[in-house]
């Protein structure tokens, strides 16, 4: 079975990673909240589930922009030291016109400024299904291929191929290649991992999926290839087994090895989940079997604001008869519901201390169609692209003829530059600002139209 993520493809994992793939599912990422609205990925629905691991290639490059019409534009990681907060890294996310993620620029704070280490870029078929994901890094004076992702689907835009690739100085050479088979009900059914060795590619495992009748996962199986016979004979690895409440809501996963020399499917872990009334997940337990009973090993604790987001996990640690204290993540938001930050905080036996902050920075967004927009208001829409480097659009609309003005200001409120300041005719009109002369930062656009006056921000990332 394989994992995926917007920013990181992940190889298949093999034997004795039951632990981690389970775990990725008691502790909610900012940006599963954020792509889920903030709710529906704490609840731990079967079709969450379902969506990890029976789809976990399929890239959801979609899930920087938010249910609720918001852009996640950075996400910004701080460190605690010396009492105070001190930025270490910076996401930033680039969007084409219809909001989808073309590019995520990752920096690091060095030398007293923000520098480029890593960057995602994707491409999409007409279906907006992405086609093409392509990861550098900086190197001295400039960026680097590193690796690359191709993925094909089938009429229903299921993801049936992918190929993974590496960058060997000169040209793009193959690595691995995943294949997905799915049923009537569009649920994967079979799964290949396949590996380029001599110019052909040789198939190393093997997963099988089945479903219940509520097309819930009920169960995967792990297949190796048996290095002593053909290629055509696999063998058992790991298995995976699925259970769910009257409500759908995912109760235990149970994790099995395959023992050859007994011939016989052995405990491993077990994960169990509880939730309240209202279907929200409060309690993960995660236990490992001794040979004789469930041990407890750790367990996560959530509890949730007035709106149903996710304030708080709490992970403990069995401590002899007793749960210890381990990791606190603490979520907050803002007025419009988004994640603005969190922190997670670590236990010293007395109190929580402070390791690191994630802040979130979004921006609305106005779904304008320029060519079909009833000019009967005044409308100033978002630059594009933002974050730019070194030029931006800024578009907007006036139903009459009128005197206008665009400005822009920086950080501090000084005028950077005038856009446009004279007569306009009804319409929409795109004007460009190039800021190859100014420093990177934030920076704002207003537009003043008699009484209508409408400020944005924008951001330069050079």
């Amino acid at each position: 079975m394989k994992f995926t993520s917007i920013t990181s493809i992940l190889f298949l994992l093999l034997a004795f990673t039951a632990f981690s793939q389970v775990k990725n599912y008691l502790i909610p990422a900012p940006e599963d909240l954020m792509n889920k609205n903030q709710k529906e990925v704490i609840n731990l629905k079967p079709s969450d589930i379902n969506t990890i691991k029976t789809e976990g290639s399929k890239l959801s490059v979609k899930k920087e922009q938010l249910e609720n019409g918001y852009l996640l534009l950075e996400e910004t990681t701080y460190s605690w030291s010396d009492s105070n907060w001190f930025a270490i890294s910076k996401k930033v996310y680039t969007y084409d016109n219809n909001n989808y993620l073309l590019e995520e620029l990752r920096q690091v704070w060095r030398n007293d400024e923000w520098q480029g280490n890593e960057m995602y870029s994707y491409t999409y078929d007409a279906n907006y299904n992405v086609i093409t994901l392509l990861y550098k890094v900086w190197w001295d004076t400039g960026w680097v291929n590193r690796d690359k992702y191709l993925y094909i689907y089938d009429e229903n835009n299921k993801e049936i191929e992918e190929i993974f690739q590496s960058w060997d100085g000169s040209n793009w050479a193959n690595s691995q290649k995943d294949l997905f088979i799915y049923d009537a009900n569009n649920n994967l059914i079979e799964s290949y991992l396949q590996i380029e060795i001599s110019g052909n590619w040789r198939t190393i495992n093997k997963y099988l999926y089945s479903y219940d009748i509520n097309n819930n996962q009920t169960e995967i199986i792990e297949l190796g290839l048996s290095i002593s016979d053909s290629d055509t004979i696999f063998i058992n690895n790991n298995k995976y087994s699925y259970t769910y409440d009257s409500n759908n809501n995912l109760t235990e996963i149970l994790t099995q090895y395959w023992d050859s020399a007994d011939s016989l499917w052995k405990y491993y872990y077990l994960y169990s989940y509880t939730y309240n009334t209202s279907n929200s997940l409060t309690e993960a337990k995660v236990q490992a079997w001794d040979g004789s009973s469930w041990l407890n090993n750790e367990r996560y604790l959530y509890t949730y604001n007035t709106n149903n987001n996710i304030a708080e996990v709490i992970i403990q640690m069995v401590n002899g008869n007793d749960w210890r204290n381990y990791l606190d993540y603490a979520y907050s938001y803002d007025s419009n519901n988004n994640l603005s930050y969190f922190i997670y905080s670590g236990w010293d036996g007395n109190a929580w201390y402070y390791i690191q902050k994630y802040d979130y920075l979004y921006s609305p967004i106005l779904a304008v169609d320029e060519e079909e927009a009833n000019v009967n208001s005044y409308i100033l829409t978002n630059n594009y692209p933002n974050p730019f480097n070194p030029a931006t659009t800024i578009s907007f609309t006036i139903p009459e003829q009128a005197q206008v003005k665009l400005t822009v200001y920086d950080i501090l409120g000084n005028v950077v530059d005038v856009l446009s300041d004279g007569v306009k005719n009804s319409g929409t009109y795109n004007i460009q600002w190039n800021a190859k002369n100014y420093s990177s930062g934030v920076y704002f656009y207003k537009l003043s139209v008699g009484k209508f006056i409408q400020t944005r921000k924008m951001i330069l990332l050079k």
